[in-house]
């Protein structure tokens, strides 16, 4: 059993308050990903609006693992270069409740693996025991409003196809991440992404984790602690859509990429995302943008912006052949209940 004595952990919020050496004593397979020469870069590059910070584990005062973090916390100061001048004070004066939203990543299914690096494999148990640990201590902040996003990853961006064990981690992980959530009243966000060569894997194992392997996961009601849950950046085929309908409490966030052109051997098929958007009910509907990527398809290739929702707001509005206005007014009810803004 662990003892909290055995380990000590220090939070920096830079690399540059790191000792560089200290840092790249531990690699492991993937020390590209977790180098500290590549955490400075992808820091002082402000690629993403992250604050960011590091978590170094020691046991008796010797570093045995070190694990990066994204923060992202939405600050008007740090958006304005998305807003106009109006629009922050708008923002400022009318919607006071956007201040409280933070979110802390350190889970992503495609980061699992990538952001910690340990000395030796045989202290991963504690090392994930400390971990939920610090991400208890930080999860309880007033501002965070929901635990995500989390789920399975797939998909590969090169030749290498996504390994038997990689898939057992990213489902460990997931699994942590849920209970983490149920234990702090929170909702979750998912990530959902087969791979290439199969297009349901992933949603197949999601399915089995949430409402078969884990029944005490299940998301029914249960009085004030229901467990609610939606699907970011929603993409699954009918079958699937019509599966996760036969529960409460899950619900379905759309970006600006339903707007992209579906294949013509797709269309009206029970892969076409259309058909799902067509069944489920707009009280079961939110908007995101997912930016800076998934930018609609009058912008594609370029970043996204958070102003772009209303492209999926639109293209949701001619699918179901109602007013936007509805479509705008109901999501956003949708989000208010479902945060607990």
């Amino acid at each position: 059993m662990i003892k909290k004595s055995d380990y000590s952990v220090k939070f920096f919020s830079s690399t540059r308050q790191i000792d560089k050496d200290e840092w790249n004593s531990i690699l492991d397979e993937n020390f590209i990903l977790n180098s500290y020469e590549y955490q400075d870069a992808i820091e002082q590059s402000k690629i993403n609006d992250f604050r960011y910070g590091y978590f170094l584990i020691y046991r008796e005062n010797k570093l045995i693992a070190h694990v990066s973090t994204g923060i992202l916390e939405f600050d008007l100061d740090m958006m304005a270069g998305n807003f106009t001048k109006r629009i922050v004070n708008f923002i400022r004066k009318f919607i006071p409740k956007f201040f409280r939203i933070k979110v802390i990543e350190c889970g992503h299914p495609t980061a699992l693996g990538n952001t910690i690096a340990l000395s030796s494999k045989e202290y991963l148990p504690d090392i994930l025991l400390v971990l939920n640990q610090e991400l208890v201590k930080l999860a309880k902040n007033e501002k965070v409003v929901a635990i995500g996003e989390i789920g399975l990853d797939y998909f590969s961006h090169n030749r290498k196809v996504i390994t038997g064990e990689q898939k057992e981690n990213q489902k460990k992980g997931f699994v942590a991440q849920l209970e983490l959530a149920q234990e702090l009243d929170l909702p979750v966000i998912i990530h959902c992404r087969s791979s290439k060569e199969n297009p349901t894997d992933a949603y197949d194992d999601i399915y089995e984790i949430l409402f078969l392997s884990n029944p005490h996961l299940n998301p029914l009601p249960k009085g004030e602690g229901d467990f609610r849950m939606v699907f970011h950046c929603y993409g699954g085929n009918l079958d699937f859509t019509k599966k996760l309908l036969r529960h409460k409490n899950i619900f379905f966030s759309f970006t600006p990429n339903i707007t992209y052109k579906i294949k013509k051997n797709i269309v009206g098929t029970k892969d076409d995302i259309m058909e799902s958007i067509k069944i489920i009910p707009l009280k079961k509907i939110m908007l995101e943008t997912d930016c800076p990527y998934l930018a609609p398809q009058e912008f594609r290739g370029k970043r996204s912006e958070p102003m772009y929702a209303k492209y999926a707001a639109k293209r949701i509005a001619f699918i179901k052949n109602i007013n936007i206005d509805k479509v705008e007014k109901i999501t956003a009810e949708n989000a208010d209940n479902f945060f607990r803004f």
